[in-house]
């Protein structure tokens, strides 16, 4: 929390839960409201979440939209609540709410966003960011500039009703160029193996782009990450630089046939072909094969083959 900037907070507050440190773990007014619109609708179509209700989701539960859902993440609110300051609960949220394009928490955000550090960011930065948690995909400064302005301008409106900002600061945010970063820093580990998970879940469980990009989903792999960590090392210090030559790598365990580590070539954001899966003729790999067979016995570089 020492590192966000006070505006970025507050921008959160305003837009999420303008009651946070007023209310307790949930709050009867929203609950009440977002209920009667659900039973209009025949089903839950509008949350009325706190932040702390949001945090406890993140952490727990999945993104499933049902009664039952919304009922364990009130229990699992009133908890957090019992044991954890109202400081705590906001800065774990704001280190675990997902922004879109893989960027969990703020400073994954402000770095994707903006190639900066989360304490570097001015108020129309931080507006703008608060507003992307409620639709990550929909609000992408990248994919839908012009919704990302729209839905800042809602947050800077709320941040005037609330307290935090006067009109006319307000005014001289959403009217301050955004510059959104044109190279932006890739945010996901392992980046073959987490390519080759996502589509395999996309096949097997019918998932759509939306589904991922609105972090609707989460998916558990067999990865060690420190085993993939060695696996990253272990390509960079051995190719040398500057040239073309590409490797791959992949680690199993015997036993359960888990991959434990896979990296597909040097670079995924240069060459993302993934080539410990690469579907390609043997060639001359094969030979070492028929070589260590032959070494084996008892063959050398210098032996001459007798047959005609």
């Amino acid at each position: 929390m020492d590192h966000i900037p006070e505006p970025l907070v507050a921008a959160t507050i305003a837009v999420e839960d303008q009651n946070f440190y007023r209310d307790h773990a949930i709050s009867l007014k929203s609950t009440a409201r977002a209920l009667v619109v659900n039973l209009r609708h025949g089903g839950v179509v509008e949350g009325g979440s706190t932040i702390t209700q949001q945090l406890a989701k993140n952490l727990y539960l999945s993104q499933d939209r049902t009664i039952s859902r919304k009922l364990r993440e009130a229990m699992f609110a009133i908890q957090l609540e019992l044991h954890k300051s109202k400081d705590w609960i906001l800065g774990r949220y704001l280190n675990v709410v997902y922004y879109g394009h893989g960027a969990y928490g703020v400073q994954a955000a402000s770095k994707l966003y903006f190639n900066k550090p989360v304490e570097d960011l001015d108020l129309a930065e931080c507006a703008l960011l608060a507003g992307l948690p409620k639709g990550p995909s929909i609000y992408s400064p990248i994919d839908h500039f012009d919704r990302a302005k729209q839905r800042q301008r809602v947050v800077l409106e709320r941040m005037v009703a609330t307290g935090y900002l006067t009109q006319a600061q307000a005014q001289a945010a959403a009217a301050e160029p955004i510059h959104v970063a044109v190279h932006h820093t890739p945010v996901v580990t392992a980046p073959y193996f987490t390519d080759l998970a996502v589509r395999e879940a996309k096949r097997v469980a019918h998932l759509s782009d939306s589904d991922l990009d609105a972090g609707a989903v989460r998916i558990k792999t067999t990865l060690d990450p420190l085993l993939q960590q060695a696996a990253e090392r272990a390509i960079a210090s051995t190719l040398p630089k500057n040239s073309g030559i590409q490797a791959a790598l992949v680690a199993m365990d015997p036993k359960t046939y888990a991959i434990r580590a896979l990296v597909g070539g040097r670079n995924f954001q240069t060459s993302p072909f993934n080539r410990a899966l690469a579907p390609r003729q043997p060639g001359s790999t094969f030979k070492a094969i028929v070589y260590s067979a032959a070494l084996e016995h008892g063959w050398t570089p210098l032996s001459k083959s007798t047959a005609n």
